[in-house]
């Protein structure tokens, strides 16, 4: 599939708007433009309703326009700023929308304590993978299962705060952080999970994206989720309800970082919209751990649980109940323009309901190898090589074996305008 004329379009009017804008030194933009030459190897793509755990199915194959991003950012000379990314892509809708839109808060610090404060819509303090600019992966092409899933269904939509007490302000090789947010319109959170399961993948979702569903018995005519759509909007208020997370951090010498936190978005299950779109109950425990172990490699791994529940209870229980767990360790050397990384991904989903057609049970586990070099400051050339086997019990619903392996391989451009 090629990548499509007005997404490349919207991307070349970026790059004038910035050159346009560029007369006040108080805004400021920056572009990355994203190609993959892809060949996937598995089940149909869960774009396509499919059960595969991969962006890109076979019928994808050749040069696809991953993503265009624009970063905007306007600083209003004081200790407010507002920043924006707006994000065009090769498949679903094809339209520009924005994944995140704040405002930031950082005063000058007057203490040993340092305050910062986002207003709006932007990525809760998770990834230790997504660093780079567009909220992109530094060190593969394709994100971890949790960082894959926190890109599709997760976001904050409220206000976050953070205090930071640094180590060098106090001639100490300790650094501290607290952090914590109230989020909102994050309702049905927990849907991929339990009807498609983990995914392994770069995309990002919308604000504003419908994402399609598998084509389950369960969510058929006659059935007891009927009135579900064959699509969800993540990022919905359903139940007016306030979710929240909170967490920390430890650095010790700038080797160790460790960061754990608790999110819950505090849903009430047996809410559904004007759509029929059901609120799901979900909450999870997080930690990571980010490892400098030279000059050269670093250690960064994070793990994952929690559990999710959807329907009105009743003696039995939810109608649809499960737990979630994943972890990864991903080992990373950089020499010079050179970066090689190794990540190895468990993830698992376990039915805890006794709903008929509708069991989500799934345990598997992956691994990926990627190269990436650095051409210029404006140009990365990578290859990625990746391998997942899963089991899944919803496979069989369709005549289907419920364990398969996909693999995957892609050579990418990003260029940083």
């Amino acid at each position: 599939m090629l990548a499509h004329p007005r997404a490349l379009l919207a991307i070349a009017l970026s790059s004038l708007t910035y050159q346009a804008w560029s007369f006040d030194d108080r805004f400021s933009a920056k572009a990355l433009v994203e190609f993959h030459a892809s060949r996937d190897r598995g089940a149909q793509t869960w774009l396509d309703q499919g059960l595969g755990k991969l962006r890109y199915d076979r019928a994808d194959d050749g040069i696809q326009l991953s993503q265009g991003a624009l970063i905007t950012e306007w600083d209003f000379d004081s200790p407010w700023k507002l920043a924006a990314v707006w994000h065009t892509r090769d498949v679903l809708d094809k339209k520009i929308d924005s994944t995140e839109a704040y405002l930031r808060y950082k005063p000058l610090p007057t203490s040993s304590a340092r305050l910062s404060v986002r207003i709006g819509a932007f990525y809760p303090k998770i990834s230790l993978e997504n660093k780079g600019r567009a909220w992109i992966n530094r060190f593969l092409i394709s994100n971890s299962a949790i960082n894959t899933w926190i890109g599709e269904e997760i976001r904050t939509i409220g206000g976050e705060g953070t205090i930071r007490w640094l180590g060098r302000d106090r001639e100490s090789p300790h650094s501290f952080s607290l952090f914590g947010a109230f989020t909102t319109a994050n309702d049905p959170a927990g849907t991929l999970l339990a009807w498609r399961g983990w995914a392994i993948h770069d995309r990002q979702t919308s604000l504003t994206e419908r994402l399609p569903l598998p084509d389950l018995p369960s969510i058929q005519p006659g059935q007891i989720f009927e009135n579900q759509p064959q699509w969800l909007e993540p990022f919905s208020e359903i139940d007016d309800r306030i979710g929240w997370y909170a967490g920390g951090s430890w650095s010790y010498d700038k080797r160790h970082t460790l960061t754990v936190m608790a999110y819950d978005n505090e849903a009430d299950p047996s809410a559904t919209d004007e759509d029929d779109q059901y609120a799901w109950h979900t909450d999870f425990y997080h930690l990571a751990w980010r490892f400098k172990l030279t000059e050269n490699i670093t250690w960064l791994s994070q793990w994952m649980t929690g559990s999710s529940v959807m329907g009105i209870e009743a003696y039995q229980g939810f109608p649809l109940d499960i737990d979630f767990e994943s972890s990864y360790g991903l080992l990373t050397y950089k020499q010079q323009a050179f970066r090689f990384s190794l990540r190895y991904d468990h993830f698992e989903v376990i039915d805890k309901d006794e709903t008929p057609n509708d069991n989500n049970d799934e345990n598997g586990h992956a691994w990926a190898f990627a190269c990436l070099h650095s051409l210029s400051s404006n140009i990365m050339l990578g290859a990625e090589y990746g391998l997942i086997k899963s089991d899944r019990m919803s496979r069989a619903y369709h005549g289907k074996p419920t364990s398969i392996v996909e693999k995957s391989f892609k050579l990418v451009v990003r260029l940083f305008i």
